[in-house]
């Protein structure tokens, strides 16, 4: 890894550097004409877990998992609203995150008819945490039909849902 950068421009920069497996590295007010920086990359880690329903054990199925760096509740929340991550189809619930930051780590998951559910593991750099078990409490739910005055089904209905206040 060895590189020179020519035409950066006359005043201090930042460099950052970036490589597949690793995470990340900068240097902010580098000087036009500084030799020798050395960028000492962390190689990332991997989670392999199951997602199972917190009272039977079973493994769900269908979900999305992902990791929130670090295990603040702020950080959790605001990858359960990206809403985006790994999807699997898993008849076994299991999972592989690659490309996870070492450290302390919060692998968060969702699946239709279960509550967010979430998991704390410590990621060692380039290595694999296994057996994480991230163990999801089934969401209430109801079923309901909706038809027409004659009882016919009525086809894509919109259905709302809202809590009321307790004093209703």
């Amino acid at each position: 890894g060895k590189f020179r950068l020519y035409g950066v421009g006359e005043v201090p920069c930042r460099v950052s550097v970036s490589a597949d497996g690793y995470e990340s590295a900068s240097r902010d007010a580098v000087a036009p004409g500084t030799r020798g920086i050395e960028f000492r990359l962390t190689s990332q880690g991997k989670v392999e877990g199951f997602l199972v329903n917190s009272q039977t054990g079973a493994p769900i199925e269908a979900f999305h998992v992902n990791y929130a760096l670090g295990t603040s509740q702020a950080a959790i929340d605001q990858r359960l609203q990206l809403g985006r991550g790994t999807r699997r189809i898993s008849g076994e619930g299991a999972f592989v995150l690659e490309g996870v930051r070492p450290g302390t780590q919060t692998v968060v998951a969702q699946a239709p008819g279960y509550f967010p559910g979430q998991a704390a593991v410590t990621v060692a750099p380039g290595k694999t945490s296994e057996g994480v078990i991230v163990r999801m409490d089934p969401a209430p739910t109801f079923e309901a039909t909706v038809v027409d005055a004659a009882g016919a089904s009525v086809a894509d209905a919109r259905i709302y849902v809202a809590e009321l206040p307790e004093s209703w």
